[in-house]
C-alpha cells in the first residue's frame, strides 16, 4: 500500500475516532487525548488493516475489517493520538519495521534477509565491526563470520526493527581436521578442498595480455617451486608466477598523502607527516589502471586530505609527479575511496581532464544511530571476549558490571544468562554479546565467534623467510624459533653489505630474533668501483654531438639508474646512446635553455602528463620566475615555502629588476632550485600589499607573473604569462 493511500486512511480513521470521542463521557475523552501509542506491534497492525484499502470500495472485501462503525471502538483508538485540541488536523502514525529473519546457505555462506515491503534498506555489523548498509537483502559471509542485520527507512514516520538473532558461517573444514584448503593466488581458480595428507596437481591458468604463465611457487617472491609430488597438511597458498612477454618493465606507481589519509601498506616519510601509499595493478584492464582504497577520516572545512602521486616512494630526484593541474588532489569528507591512475587513460575533473580519479566507494546512506531506551545516543557496552576451556568443556567470557548475557550456540535458539560461561561441546560454535541492565549504556555488539576443536596431532605451525633481492631461496621456520643466517649471496657488478628489516634498508635485521609471522628480509647490494666508472651511456645532441658520459645514480638500487648534469644555451632535441653496440633512445626534447639533471634507465619508465612513456626523465636544476609590478609598489618582494617548513622570515627576500616595460611597469626575476619549494608570495614588503599564495610545484623557466587589483579577500589576485 502506498504511503499516501495510508496517510489519507488514517486521516479518515482519526476524524472519525474524534467524532467519537466527543459523544463519550469526560473520562474516556481524557483517557484518549492523553493517550499514545502503547506499543509499535497495535501501530503494525493497525497500518496491516489499511494495507487492504484501496481507491476504490473495496473495505467491504477486507478480511481484516469490519463496518465503519469499529472504526471506533476501543481497539482501535489506541493506534490515533489527538494533540490537536479540538483541531481537525491529526499527527502522523508511526510504524516499526518488523526484525528480520536470517536464513543461511552453509554451502555457500549466502545469508538471506526476510524482506519488508516497507524497508528501504538495511543495516548490518559482522563480527562486532562497523555499522554498514545495504539496499540487497542478500550478504555473503565468509569462514568465522557473524552477521546481525536491523531493518530501516529514511522515513521519519517509519522506525527502525530490532536486530535480528546472529547467525553464523563456518565452512565445513572448519569443524573437520580431515580436510585442508588450498589457495589459487593470482590466477582465476577458486579455493580446492582435498583430504589432509594427500597430493594436489594444481592446472595451468589462462595467461594474462602481456604475460605467460610459468609455474606455481610456496611463497609470494617465487623463489621456491610447488613440489606436486609432497603430502599436504595443512591449508596452503600457491602462487601462479607469470614471465612478462615484453621486455621493459611496468612503472609502480605510489600515492604521497597527507596525515588525513591512511592505508594497510603506507609507507612513512622521514621528518613529514605524508606517506607514501601503493597502487596495485588493476587485473584485465586496458588501459593499464592503478588502484588503492583508503580510508579518509578527522576531515574539517579547513583541513582535509590531500595527494599526489609518483612514480616511487620517496623524494629523491628524478621523481615523476601527477597533480590536478597545479595543486594537490584533495578529499574534503571522511569515508573510504577508491583512487585509480593510469598513463593511458584520463578522467574529467571539472573542466581538466587529469590522470587520476577519485571514488568514493561507502555507501551514502546515513544509518541512524541506535539510541538506549531513554533515546539518548550513548556508548555501547564492550563486546565480550570469549575463551575455550578444552579440559572442562567450558566458554567464558569476560565480566562486565551491569550487564547480563545472551548467547547462541551453532546458530541456535538465543539464551540468556547473568553467569560469564556456558557449556560448549566439542565441534560447537558460540557467540555471545553483553546486555544492559540500566538506560545508561547500549547492549553491545555480538562478539566473534569462537570454535571449539579438539586438536589431534596437530603439526607444527611454520613460516616463511623470505630473502628479498637475492637469488636464495625462502626458508621454512618453526614458529618461535630462529632463522639461521644464509650464506653470502652474490650478484653481478655489487658487493653484498648486508640484510635489513625495511625495503629503506635502514634497521639491520636480528638473526637472534623469534620468528614468528611470515618475514622478509632485505639484501642491500655497493656497486663495484668499476661499475660505477664504466661508461655504459652517453648523451647526445641531434646531430651527433657528445655532450657527455652518464654515470650510475647509486641512490637508487632498486632498479639500474643512470644521471647526467649537464647546460643548454638554447632548446634542444636530445638522445640518449648505449656505448656496447649505439642504440639510441629518444628523442628527448629540451624546452628551454638551463642548468640540467638526467635520469635514464632501460629498466624503468617515466611518463610528463603525456601518453608517451619513456625511459629518461629530466629537470632544470634552476628556474628563473618573473614578476611584472602591475600595482606600481615601490618595493617587490618574493617569499617562498613548502609544507616541510617557511623558508625565511616574511617579507622574504627582495626581487632583482630586470626592465621596465612599455606600460611603465617594473618587471622583476627570481631563480630558485627546482622541485624545492611548492608556493610563493610577490609583496611590497612588510605591512605592505601582497598577492595571494601561488603554487610553483610545477613552475618552468621564464613563467612569470603579474597583480591584479581583483582581491581575495585582503589579498591581490595574479595573472600568468610567459616571460620573452
Amino acid at each position: 500500500m502506498k504511503k499516501s493511500h495510508k496517510l489519507i486512511y488514517l486521516t479518515l480513521l482519526s476524524s472519525i475516532v474524534l467524532f467519537s470521542c466527543k459523544n463519550n463521557n469526560n473520562s474516556s475523552s481524557n483517557e484518549f487525548e492523553q493517550g499514545s501509542f502503547n506499543n509499535s506491534s497495535e501501530i503494525s497492525e493497525s497500518l496491516k488493516d489499511s494495507e487492504s484499502l484501496t481507491d476504490s470500495d473495496s473495505s467491504s472485501t477486507n478480511k481484516d475489517s469490519s463496518s465503519s462503525d469499529n472504526s471506533s471502538s476501543n481497539n482501535d483508538s489506541s493506534i490515533l493520538e489527538d494533540t490537536s485540541s479540538g483541531s481537525d488536523s491529526s499527527t502522523p502514525s508511526y510504524v516499526t519495521l518488523n526484525t528480520p529473519t536470517l536464513s543461511l546457505d552453509e554451502n555457500s555462506g549466502v545469508v538471506t534477509i526476510s524482506e519488508d515491503a516497507d524497508a528501504s534498506f538495511y543495516r548490518y555489523y559482522i563480527n562486532g565491526g562497523e555499522y554498514q548498509t545495504t539496499n540487497s537483502n542478500t550478504i555473503t559471509l565468509t569462514n568465522g563470520q557473524t552477521l546481525v542485520v536491523c531493518a530501516d527507512n529514511q522515513d521519519e514516520y517509519i522506525l527502525p526493527s530490532s536486530w535480528s538473532n546472529p547467525i553464523t558461517y563456518f565452512e565445513k573444514e572448519a569443524v573437520n581436521n580431515e580436510m585442508v584448503k588450498i589457495f589459487l593466488h593470482n590466477s582465476n581458480f577458486n579455493a580446492v578442498e582435498i583430504v589432509k595428507g594427500s597430493t594436489y596437481t594444481p592446472s595451468t591458468p589462462t595467461n594474462k595480455e602481456g604475460y605467460t604463465f610459468e609455474n606455481w611457487y610456496v611463497d609470494p617472491f617465487y623463489s621456491e617451486v610447488f613440489d606436486a609430488s609432497k603430502p599436504i597438511n595443512e591449508n596452503t597458498i600457491l602462487y601462479a608466477h607469470y614471465t612478462k612477454d615484453a621486455c621493459i618493465e611496468n612503472s609502480i606507481y605510489w600515492i604521497k598523502a597527507n596525515s588525513h589519509i591512511s592505508h594497510p601498506d603506507q609507507k612513512g616519510y622521514a621528518g613529514s607527516s605524508w606517506k607514501f601509499i601503493p597502487l596495485t595493478l588493476k587485473d584485465n584492464t586496458n588501459p593499464k589502471i592503478f588502484e588503492a582504497t583508503v580510508q579518509v577520516s578527522n576531515t574539517s572545512t579547513s583541513s582535509y586530505g590531500q595527494f599526489l602521486v609518483m612514480d616511487g616512494f620517496d623524494d629523491n630526484p628524478g621523481r615523476t609527479y601527477w597533480k590536478n593541474n597545479d595543486s594537490d588532489f584533495t578529499i574534503n569528507t571522511d569515508g573510504t575511496y577508491k583512487i585509480s591512475f593510469s598513463l593511458e587513460k584520463e578522467w574529467l575533473n571539472g573542466s581538466n581532464y587529469v590522470h587520476c580519479h577519485v571514488e568514493q566507494i561507502t555507501s551514502n546512506i546515513n544509518p541512524r544511530r541506535p539510541l538506549n531506551a531513554n533515546n539518548n545516543d550513548v556508548s555501547e557496552l564492550d563486546i565480550p571476549v570469549v575463551t575455550i576451556d578444552k579440559e572442562n568443556n567450558l566458554a567464558s567470557w569476560t565480566t562486565l558490571e551491569n550487564a547480563s548475557y545472551a548467547y547462541q550456540i551453532d546458530n541456535g535458539e538465543v539464551k540468556y544468562t547473568n553467569d560469564n560461561n556456558v557449556t560448549l561441546n566439542e565441534n560447537s560454535f558460540i557467540v555471545v554479546k553483553a546486555i544492559s541492565k540500566n538506560g545508561n549504556y547500549l547492549d553491545s555488539k555480538w562478539s566473534n565467534p569462537y570454535i571449539y576443536i579438539i586438536e589431534y596431532e596437530q603439526g607444527k605451525q611454520y613460516y616463511y623467510v623470505y630473502f628479498n633481492g637475492s637469488n636464495l631461496p625462502a626458508v621454512k621456520v618453526e614458529k618461535g624459533q630462529k632463522v639461521s643466517k644464509p650464506s653470502t649471496p652474490s650478484k653481478s657488478k655489487y658487493t653484498f653489505d648486508n640484510w635489513y628489516t625495511t625495503i629503506n634498508k635502514t634497521t639491520l635485521f636480528d638473526f637472534d630474533s623469534p620468528i614468528n609471522k611470515n618475514t622478509v628480509v632485505y639484501s642491500k647490494w655497493i656497486p663495484l668501483e668499476d661499475y660505477k666508472t664504466t661508461v655504459y651511456y652517453t648523451l647526445e645532441k641531434q646531430d651527433g654531438s657528445k655532450i657527455g658520459d652518464l654515470t650510475l645514480y647509486e641512490d637508487n638500487l632498486s632498479y639500474n639508474e643512470f644521471y647526467i648534469s649537464y647546460s643548454l644555451t638554447s632548446s634542444e632535441t636530445l638522445y640518449v646512446k648505449r656505448v656496447s653496440d649505439g642504440k639510441k633512445f629518444g628523442p628527448y626534447v629540451m624546452d628551454s635553455a638551463g642548468n640540467y639533471d638526467m635520469y635514464f634507465s632501460e629498466e624503468h619508465i617515466w611518463d610528463v602528463n603525456t601518453s608517451k612513456a619513456r625511459n629518461a626523465y629530466w629537470s632544470l636544476q634552476e628556474m628563473t620566475l618573473y614578476f611584472t609590478n602591475a600595482l606600481y609598489w615601490s618595493d617587490v618582494y618574493y617569499y617562498t615555502w613548502n609544507d616541510d617548513g617557511w623558508k625565511d622570515a616574511w617579507p622574504g627576500e627582495k626581487m632583482t629588476y630586470v626592465r621596465t616595460n612599455s606600460y611603465g611597469q617594473d618587471i622583476y626575476k627570481v631563480t630558485l632550485p627546482t622541485n624545492t619549494y611548492e608556493y610563493i608570495i610577490f609583496n611590497g614588503g612588510k605591512d605592505k600589499p601582497q598577492t595571494v599564495n601561488i603554487n610553483i610545484s610545477s613552475a618552468k623557466n621564464n613563467d612569470a607573473f603579474y597583480s591584479k587589483d581583483e582581491k581575495d579577500g585582503n589579498n591581490h589576485k595574479y595573472g600568468t604569462y610567459t616571460y620573452s
